[in-house]
């Protein structure tokens, strides 16, 4: 008699390596970071849908240390290079970087993470300039003179922290399943695999136009829940991404007492219909 197959990233049974959940989760991962990198690198603001997805990201994992120390940095490069012509000309020290001190995590991992994801190049003297992903932003206010309080200073400036945030993750992801020793970015995992479980639900809608409103049931996020271990985590992780933490709405946006279940936040919705349809599309090709 054959043993039970275990997803290796979140440990429920499977019939594959990897559970459909999960498969749906990095494909989410990997689709949009693709499409804010493409936006980017062509210097256009991304789709609406991927930008309030990313800056929905960006709000719930800025809350956990080890997103935290990145945002830090990559927020107060941001701020250098546009108050400091010369810090974009000449370069800025490695040593000037304040945020970096604040930190236990290796530094040079950290300016190296930065350079693999061209946030920042780094010259032969130590010193950081803009990379390819970061000059659009310093264009965004340098060039058109959006000031921080513009959707599109803070859709940009979400965007790349959230290309950073999701290399990460896929990175650490990979070097998971390849190894097992690394350890799994459980948070950010988390939350797409609540929007897989929503996607899922909502895949056999024939017309996602008639859908108004997602929702996902109290007793499938508390499944999902159990990969975070300990109660006292679940809660935080619910406190945050509900808004009662900061009163800011991020992935469930109200709770249906009467049925159990969770409101996904409107931020989330045009996100989704745009996986459940490009879900179908590699199906359909697969199918040919």
């Amino acid at each position: 008699m054959l043993g039970k197959t275990y997803c290796i990233l979140c440990g429920v049974i499977s019939t594959s390596k990897i559970c459909i959940n999960c498969q749906f989760s990095l494909f989410q991962i990997k689709e949009l970071k693709k499409v804010l990198e493409e936006s980017l690198r062509s210097n256009r603001m991304p789709p609406e849908w991927a930008t309030k997805a990313a800056k929905k990201i960006k709000e719930i994992l800025e809350y956990y240390p080890e997103f935290a120390v990145y945002k830090n940095v990559i927020s107060e490069l941001v701020w250098t290079y546009i108050i400091d012509d010369e810090a974009t000309r000449e370069g800025l020290p490695i040593d000037e970087l304040v945020q970096l001190s604040y930190t236990h995590k290796n530094r040079d991992e950290i300016i190296k993470d930065l350079e693999d994801i061209k946030i920042v190049n780094i010259s032969t003297d130590r010193r950081l300039f803009p990379g390819e992903m970061l000059t659009p932003l310093l264009e965004v206010k340098k060039v058109y003179g959006d000031d921080f309080n513009t959707p599109n200073w803070n859709y940009y400036v979400s965007a790349i922290q959230s290309i950073f945030i999701l290399n990460l993750v896929e990175r650490m992801i990979s070097s998971y399943i390849s190894t097992g020793y690394v350890r799994r970015p459980l948070f950010a995992l988390l939350i797409f695999k609540i929007l897989s479980k929503v996607i899922i639900h909502y895949m056999s809608e024939k017309d996602l136009n008639d859908v108004d409103n997602f929702h996902v049931s109290e007793m499938d996020v508390s499944a999902l829940l159990t990969i975070l271990g300990n109660k006292r985590t679940q809660m935080k992780f619910i406190v945050n991404v509900t808004g009662i933490i900061d009163g800011e709405s991020k992935l469930f946006q109200d709770y249906d007492e009467e049925n159990k279940k969770f409101l996904i936040h409107e931020d989330w919705n045009k996100y989704i219909k745009i996986m459940i349809e490009r879900i179908r599309e590699v199906e359909r090709e697969r199918d040919r």
